[in-house]
């Protein structure tokens, strides 16, 4: 069972301190501290004690606007990305002896390793770690490409070329070069992330006799897939592993500005947020390489900012360019809850867990709102 807030939701409290709009938030805990990670446009990324309600660092970490800020390495390390292309990986124990007010800037703290992707633009990089290897995927200077980083290498592992067709069904070269021609025409990435597909239920793949070789099931095993959204309004997986699209397909004729996606066994499924205030849910399905939209909904005259599944699946919410933060029903896309806040449009929203069922969103305004919806009862 799930308890409920009141569909107009107040925030629990508010955190100020940022001096320009707050363009990224994030839970993470440091030692046994419940954290946020929060980044501006100004460059500063602070990280704040959920207890005290009051920022433990706060440190110029870019010359640019910061898009976002995750946490790593079980909050050892901090991964920054800045419009300008910059991607910067932080000792966290190092920004904790920062003071808050120290506004020496010869003596702010160094990261460990920065690469620049060249790509300018709003784009949020997509992070993942697995086996040992911490991957991150950016966009790249040239349109409908991605950049894969390994953050032990200085220089991109894999250019990925987003097309609009799946090559899951044709290799030959001439489609190849039918498709760069096309791939020209899907814009700018507006959302690329990586995940590893959840191993199928081993009381199911006994029973399929076509869990072969032939599928992609061997391709996408224990191997990161990327997502991708653009401004064409396409969607898409890649197989990181065989170097291919899995699946593309194309939801709307408006720009797609934000998307999250849940792995599943062979496909993930989705929800896509344009720029004309639609959700668009999905699913990608590996074995017929395929990406089918299921339903789409109107939210507001005005374009999503993000959109974020919690972690159990069963709720998803988005931060919109109306200063709303929604909370919406994964299963039927039905409006469970506005949040009330801000005064000017929300830039960024994520939820901590579903045991606690908080929710924090980062605004134009400058301020962090923290909220309680829909707590797991277990």
């Amino acid at each position: 069972a799930m308890e409920s807030t009141s569909r107009s939701g107040s925030p629990l409290f508010v955190m100020r301190g940022h001096r320009e709009a707050v363009n990224c938030v994030g839970f993470t805990s440091i030692g046994n501290k419940r954290c946020i990670v929060s980044g501006s446009g100004d460059g500063e990324v602070r990280i704040w004690d959920l207890s005290s309600r009051r920022p433990i660092v706060a440190t110029h970490a870019h010359g640019s606007s910061v898009l976002q800020a995750t946490s790593m390495c079980n909050g050892t390390r901090m991964l920054t990305q800045a419009k300008d292309g910059k991607v910067s990986l932080w000792d966290v124990s190092t920004l904790s002896q920062n003071p808050i007010g120290g506004e020496n800037r010869e003596k702010s703290p160094k990261p460990l390793h920065t690469f620049g992707t060249n790509a300018y633009g709003f784009c949020r990089m997509g992070v993942l770690e697995s086996d040992g290897r911490q991957l991150v995927v950016t966009a790249s200077p040239l349109q409908s490409r991605l950049l894969l980083w390994d953050l032990k290498s200085p220089k991109p592992i894999h250019s990925i070329t987003l097309t609009p067709n799946s090559d899951a069904k044709t290799g030959s070269k001439s489609t190849f070069s039918s498709n760069l021609s096309k791939a020209l025409n899907l814009g700018m990435c507006t959302h690329a992330s990586l995940f590893v597909p959840p191993p199928l239920d081993p009381k199911f793949s006994k029973k399929s006799p076509e869990n072969s070789e032939k599928t992609p099931g061997k391709l996408t095993e224990n191997s990161p897939v990327v997502s991708w959204a653009t401004e064409s309004g396409h969607v898409g997986f890649y197989s990181v592993r065989a170097g291919s699209s899995l699946a593309v397909g194309y939801l709307e004729k408006q720009p797609l500005m934000c998307a999250n996606v849940v792995p599943k066994p062979f496909g993930g499924l989705g929800i896509a947020g344009s720029a004309n205030g639609h959700l668009v849910a999905f699913s990608g399905d590996f074995k017929k390489g395929q990406v089918v939209s299921h339903k789409t909904v109107k939210v507001s005259d005005k374009g999503l900012a993000e959109v974020h599944v919690r972690e159990d699946s069963k709720i998803f919410l988005t931060a919109g360019w109306d200063h709303r933060i929604r909370v919406f029903s994964t299963k039927s896309l039905k409006l469970l809850a506005i949040l009330k806040y801000h005064t000017e449009s929300a830039f960024c929203a994520n939820f901590s867990s579903a045991e606690d069922g908080l929710i924090a969103s980062g605004s134009k305004d400058k301020s962090i709102a923290i909220f309680r919806v829909y707590q797991s009862r277990r």
